[in-house]
C-alpha cells in the first residue's frame, strides 16, 4: 500500500496543469484527496480573472495556498486588515501563504485568473466554515 505522500504526488502527476483553466473555464477544483473524510485535503483550484471569493473563516484548520499560475490577492483581517499578493512568473512577491484558523479572509484573482494548490486538514464539514458579508470596521 502506498503512503499518503506518494499518493498525493501521484495525483499531481495526473493533472494537466497547463490546461486546468480550459478544463474549468468558469472556475473549479480538482480534489487530490479521496473523499471528504480524509485527514489531509489537497485541491488544485482555478479561479477565473477578477473573481472574488467571499469573506470567511475556518474553525478547524489552517489553510496553505501555493500559487501555480496567475495572481491571487488574499485579504485577511485579524487585529489589522492585510493584503498578500501571490504572483507567478516574476521575481517579486510571494508564491505561497498560510492562513491561520479562525482568521477572516477573502481572495480576488488577477487579470489572468489564478491556479493554486490549497492544502488543509480534514475531514470536511460545512459547519466548520463561517461566511460574513464584509470586513469589520
Amino acid at each position: 500500500m502506498q503512503n499518503k505522500a506518494v499518493q498525493f504526488i501521484s495525483g499531481l502527476d495526473n493533472i494537466k496543469l497547463a490546461n486546468i483553466s480550459s478544463q474549468f473555464p468558469n472556475g473549479g477544483r480538482y480534489c487530490l484527496h479521496g473523499n471528504v473524510d480524509e485527514l489531509l485535503h489537497a485541491m488544485i483550484i482555478y479561479v477565473p480573472p477578477h473573481t472574488t471569493y467571499p469573506l470567511h473563516k475556518h474553525s478547524h484548520s489552517d489553510e496553505v495556498y501555493f500559487l501555480i499560475e496567475g495572481e491571487l490577492t488574499i485579504i485577511t483581517q485579524g487585529k489589522t486588515t492585510e493584503k498578500t499578493r501571490l504572483r507567478s512568473g516574476i521575481s517579486e512577491g510571494f508564491r505561497s501563504t498560510i492562513i491561520k484558523k479562525n482568521v477572516w479572509h477573502a481572495s480576488k484573482s488577477g487579470p489572468k485568473g489564478a491556479t493554486f494548490l490549497e492544502v488543509r486538514r480534514g475531514p470536511f464539514s460545512s459547519e466548520k466554515t463561517t461566511f460574513q458579508d464584509r470586513f469589520n470596521d
